[in-house]
């Protein structure tokens, strides 16, 4: 998972500066380019990974489009309006060992 962190992390700098407005995915309102990292974002969120993401000042811009995406109507009919039980319950177990367990923590978010 770190490993795609950092993937996702070098190919920040690569978002195109005109959205793709003409392609988009039916009865939702968001252009291609924004689903695409509405997907590695919401993925980073349901590893519980923001935090290590885009923590501490790390990612200012990424976290400042993160929020923007997550107002966006779009986000809240795809995403926000069918979250599964299963990934809820993994989220929450995934915070709460971390929580319990310092040596987990560290090893999946670093020191």
């Amino acid at each position: 998972m770190l490993a795609f962190v950092f993937i996702v992390a070098a190919l920040v700098g690569l978002w195109p500066s005109r959205v793709d407005v003409a392609r988009r995915i039916p009865g939702i309102d968001l252009p291609h380019t924004h689903v695409s990292w509405l997907v590695i974002f919401e993925r980073l969120a349901q590893a519980d990974f923001e935090s290590t993401f885009f923590g501490r000042n790390l990612r200012p811009g990424c976290a400042a489009y993160w929020e923007r995406l997550k107002k966006r109507e779009g986000y809240a009919e795809a995403i926000q309006g069918h979250s599964h039980p299963t990934i809820v319950n993994g989220t929450e177990r995934l915070q709460e060992a971390k929580r319990r367990d310092a040596a987990l923590r560290i090893a999946l978010e670093g020191a």
